[in-house]
């Protein structure tokens, strides 16, 4: 194949578009927690994010919100649970489910990442306008809805 052609095509991929922007996205806030003192992996973040923004959720439902599979995020609970971050018990009326919670301790650490979370994203966003990022969500959306149909 035509080297010039795969050049063109690759610089049409909006994946690496999409990869760009994300890399120094997530290695600014990694950069940012870790100055704030945030003990926690990324993919630990996540979880107790979801609580935090919707209060108690079974494993299956913080897995399927963060689009991870339920063995990986029980692991991350657990690692949570250890920390003092989350609780989990079994649900009364469905002993099949068991509710995870976030912790007083949990909330405080889940406020600094919100916080920390949004002054990044007032940074990264302070040259776009209102009507660019309205755009540009619905064009995120539209590919992700089209993604998911592949």
């Amino acid at each position: 194949m035509d080297r010039k052609k795969i050049l063109r095509e690759t610089e049409e991929l909006i994946f690496i578009h999409i990869g760009d922007a994300v890399k120094p996205l997530v290695k600014s806030m990694h950069k940012i927690l870790d100055k704030a003192k945030v003990p926690l992996q990324f993919d630990q973040i996540q979880p107790l994010m979801e609580l935090y923004k919707i209060g108690e959720l079974s494993q299956q439902e913080i897995a399927d919100s963060i689009g991870r599979d339920k063995s990986s995020v029980q692991r991350t609970i657990q690692n949570l649970i250890k920390m003092g971050l989350v609780t989990i018990e079994v649900d009364a009326a469905d002993k099949r489910r068991n509710k995870v919670n976030i912790t007083a301790k949990g909330q405080s650490l889940a406020e600094k990442i919100h916080l920390n979370a949004v002054d990044v994203n007032r940074k990264v966003t302070r040259t776009i306008s209102k009507e660019e990022m309205a755009q540009f969500k619905s064009i995120l959306g539209k590919i992700k809805t089209n993604a998911e149909t592949l």
